[in-house]
């Protein structure tokens, strides 16, 4: 009796089966924070006189990733300083539109909370800060899709700034309350 058919069938549902499984495995994997203790030095780093920074990089265009993750980062930020009553933490939007006037990138952080702070770069992708957060910057509409939606991290220990974790822009309020406690 000769099994070919069979073994043909298996092989095709085995690698279906890979098809199916490799993105899921990925959008699991993007689910979880990863974490290092990587010792950064950023420039808007400096002067901020907290324990925890969270940072997200994204521009004041845009109307998908950036109002949603910055709207978790508001809600995270309210829980712990107001509910919690912390206040070792700050949150920084840094803008990856190049050439943007510092005003706009402020307005639009403080949109979110007032006490957010916006950062802008004259610099180009090149510069530590964007090697450091993985951003890709753009000066025209055609470059939009670069951006990612990350969220940092950031904390200061022993006057020593260090990323010590990193997260997908999906992550909910919780998860990232639980890192900062």
């Amino acid at each position: 009796m000769d099994n070919r058919p069979t073994t043909q069938k298996n092989i095709r549902l085995l690698g279906l089966a890979y098809v199916a499984i490799i993105p899921a495995l990925a959008f699991m994997l993007s689910l979880i924070p990863l974490k290092t203790n990587a010792a950064v030095e950023l420039p808007f780093l400096a002067d901020i006189q907290v324990q925890r920074v969270l940072v997200f990089g994204g521009f004041p265009d845009c109307s998908s990733v950036c109002p949603i993750s910055l709207s978790t980062l508001k809600q995270t930020y309210i829980h712990y300083k107001d509910d919690l009553n912390k206040d070792d933490l700050r949150v920084v939007f840094v803008n990856i539109k190049l050439n943007t006037p510092d005003e706009i990138t402020q307005k639009y952080a403080q949109s979110f909370h007032p006490d957010f702070k916006g950062y802008s770069s004259k610099t180009n992708d090149t510069s530590p800060l964007y090697k450091t957060l993985s951003l890709k910057t753009f000066s025209n509409k055609q470059d939009y899709s670069a951006h990612s939606g990350i969220i940092y991290l950031f904390e200061n220990k022993n006057h020593q700034w260090r990323m010590t974790r990193v997260f997908d822009s999906n992550v909910e309020q919780q998860k990232l309350l639980s890192h900062l406690l």
